[in-house]
């Protein structure tokens, strides 16, 4: 898998809320997969939650609720949401995670954060892909 476009989304913080935030325009972003382009649009909009950072993660892997991680969080917040149903294409939970990684070192985060993050949502968010 490789990511081939996954530019940093503009958004803006909700105001009824601490943690949320809304898409100011839709977003598009590729990823590769076996040779096979995937585009995506997450359309204008749309609320999440940034990176769902527990405090002990902020202080042991560094990562607050937005920073250069936020087309990571964006995707993957976008995929968990539909339950891997994006559109023509399927991704399980591993995969979205997987994404999760890829797009977070696309954009810069250092190994051993993004590694740390991964495995966060990999162990941690079974319950949020069952709901």
């Amino acid at each position: 898998m490789k990511i081939i476009f996954a530019p940093q989304p503009s958004i803006t913080p909700v105001k009824e809320s601490n943690d949320l935030y809304v898409l100011d325009k839709d977003y598009h972003f590729t990823i590769e997969m076996k040779g096979y382009k995937r585009r995506h649009v997450i359309k204008k909009g749309f609320k999440y939650d940034g990176a769902s950072v527990p405090l002990w993660g902020v202080f042991l892997i560094g990562l607050q609720r937005d920073g250069i991680h936020r087309a990571a969080a964006l995707i993957h917040d976008w995929i968990y949401t539909n339950k891997g149903e994006c559109g023509k294409h399927y991704y399980t939970k591993k995969l979205a995670d997987k994404i999760f990684y890829k797009v977070m070192k696309y954009h810069g985060v250092k190994s051993l954060r993004a590694k740390a993050a991964y495995l966060a949502v990999k162990c941690a968010f079974w319950k949020d892909w069952e709901r």
